[in-house]
């Protein structure tokens, strides 16, 4: 709001003011009657239009005056939160520089941390996560460290070798021969060699199923045939000629045996076959007969 009243003036009297000092009775007598007309008609009515000019300019001026101090309560209130805004401002700029100022062991500097909410140093060091270190506080997936990027193939993928034997093997009697396959149709880093050792690609437990068919043989309770297994190059186990199943149609035994041995990584496996009936055997030389199965099971 703005002050509009404008206060009127009073108009000045031209004429000859009446004053019995000095002026003679006709005179005054004279300048009475047009001082008083003046003073009815001019100097009152201006008079009091003067008055109520400033009874309104009073009233303008107190609520002028009224809506200044509110204005000014306004003001105080605006400028007390401006304040408070601005010491919150503040707080923040102080908690944003103690969240990106750090120390040369790389911990959050307290000095300029105030609020409780904020992580400290010392709780930082207590709760975060440790350096991940393979095999220590993280395990392996199969002596593979999980560490780093990229994907580690969890399928497991064969290890061993499949192979037939079609050799017409002669073996006299109390004696060791080895045998070896011809027929290799798997094997995992060539560890089947052509006489007949096994080499082992990885470390590991591994089963081996072998079987191999004889020409028929007369068994006593003396004598006996057995299929051994060497690892490198001593005797580790035997299946022998009580468990060889007979054919009596075509006059043979199919000698057969399963193991599972616990092999280091570079290990060579060697099958033999003994007998000591007295007499020579002789090998069956069909494909599907006679067979070595070698696979790794487990580490």
């Amino acid at each position: 709001m703005s002050i509009t009243e404008t206060i009127p003036s009073v108009s000045t009297y031209s004429g000859v003011v009446p004053d019995k000092a000095t002026q003679t009775k006709i005179e005054f007598a004279n300048n009475v009657q047009p001082y008083l007309n003046y003073i009815n008609a001019v100097f009152v009515p201006q008079n009091n239009a003067m008055i109520t000019s400033i009874n309104t300019w009073t009233t303008e001026a107190n609520t002028l005056k009224d809506e200044v101090n509110t204005l000014s309560v306004t003001a105080t209130t605006k400028a007390a939160e401006a304040s408070a805004s601005a010491d919150a401002a503040a707080q923040s700029a102080i908690e944003a520089q103690g969240a990106v100022a750090t120390l040369p062991d790389g911990v959050i500097d307290d000095a300029l941390i105030s609020t409780t909410g904020t992580w400290s140093s010392s709780k930082i060091n207590t709760d975060k996560q440790d350096t991940l270190v393979s095999g220590t506080n993280i395990k392996t997936i199969s002596g593979t460290s999980v560490l780093g990027s990229g994907d580690i193939n969890v399928n497991s993928s064969f290890v061993g070798c499949v192979a037939t034997n079609t050799q017409n093997l002669s073996i006299a009697s109390s004696a060791n021969v080895q045998l070896s396959w011809n027929g290799i149709s798997i094997n995992t880093n060539n560890a089947l060699s052509s006489s007949g050792d096994f080499t082992t690609p990885e470390a590991g437990k591994y089963f081996l199923n072998i079987r191999q068919m004889l020409k028929a043989y007369a068994w006593g309770i003396s004598s006996a045939v057995a299929i051994k297994l060497y690892v490198n190059g001593g005797w580790k186990v035997s299946c022998v000629d009580e468990y060889a199943v007979y054919y009596p149609s075509s006059q043979e035994r199919a000698l057969s045996g399963n193991a599972v041995l616990n092999l280091a990584a570079g290990d060579v496996v060697t099958v033999m076959l003994f007998q000591n009936t007295g007499s020579t055997l002789s090998t069956v030389t069909y494909s599907y007969e006679s067979y070595i199965n070698i696979f790794k099971i487990g580490a």
